[in-house]
C-alpha cells in the first residue's frame, strides 16, 4: 500500500502557491519585517524578483535542458558544417586562447616594476662595491649597509655615507620637484665619482 503525501494538501495550495494561499491568513509572518507579503509591495524588489526569475528560466532552458538537438544547432552556427576537424580546431583555439590568458595574467603579476633613475644609480654604486667583494644582502637596509661598507673601506666612509643618505632622501623624503632633481643630479655625480682603488 502506497501513501500519497500530496493527498492531504489543499488543491488551492498547489494551484496558487504557498505564498498566495497563506497571504490571506492574518497570522502569516505578520510580525516579521522581512515578511514576503510586506516585501512584495516594494516595487524595486518586484523588479529584482522578475529579473532573477528570467535568469533562472534562461539557465534551465539553455544549460540544464541543453539537449543534443540544441548542441548540434549551436555547433552548426559556430562552425558551419560540423566535422571532427572543425571541432578539433575549435578545441585547439579555445586551449590556445585560455593558455595565452593564463600566461598574460601570470606575467603581469610577476613582472618587476621598472627601476627609477635613483634606483638604477644606487645599483651602480652597489655593483662597484660587489667588484671589491662586498655584497648587500636582501634583508639589509640602506643605512645598515652603509655602516658596514664604511667599516670595510674607512678611507671612503664619507663618500659612502653621503651617497647612502642622498639615496634615502630620494626614496623617502618629501621633496619638491626642483629639490628632487637637484638632489638626483648630485647623487648621480657622487656615484659616478665613487671609486675604490
Amino acid at each position: 500500500m502506497h501513501y500519497d503525501p500530496t493527498y492531504a494538501v489543499a488543491p488551492e495550495r498547489i494551484e496558487r502557491g504557498s505564498q498566495n494561499s497563506l497571504r490571506e491568513d492574518p497570522r502569516f509572518l505578520a510580525q516579521s519585517p522581512l515578511s514576503a507579503v510586506k516585501l512584495n509591495n516594494i516595487a524595486w524588489l518586484k523588479q529584482l524578483q522578475y529579473r532573477i526569475d528570467g535568469l533562472n528560466f534562461l539557465w534551465h532552458s539553455n544549460v540544464l535542458s541543453y539537449q543534443g538537438g540544441k548542441q548540434q544547432q549551436t555547433l552548426a552556427a559556430l562552425l558551419g558544417k560540423v566535422s571532427l576537424l572543425r571541432i578539433a580546431l575549435l578545441l585547439m583555439a579555445t586551449f590556445l586562447i585560455s593558455s595565452l590568458l593564463v600566461f598574460t595574467v601570470y606575467y603581469l603579476r610577476h613582472k618587476k616594476p621598472a627601476l627609477s633613475i635613483a634606483e638604477k644609480t644606487y645599483q651602480r654604486f652597489l655593483k662597484k662595491l660587489r667588484k671589491k667583494g662586498l655584497h648587500k644582502a636582501a634583508h639589509q637596509g640602506i643605512k645598515d649597509f652603509s655602516l658596514i661598507a664604511a667599516q670595510h673601506y674607512p678611507a671612503h666612509s664619507t663618500q659612502i655615507e653621503e651617497i647612502s643618505q642622498q639615496y634615502m632622501q630620494l626614496r623617502y623624503a618629501k621633496l619638491s620637484e626642483q629639490q628632487y632633481h637637484q638632489l638626483l643630479e648630485a647623487f648621480r655625480h657622487n656615484v659616478a665619482q665613487f671609486s675604490i682603488r
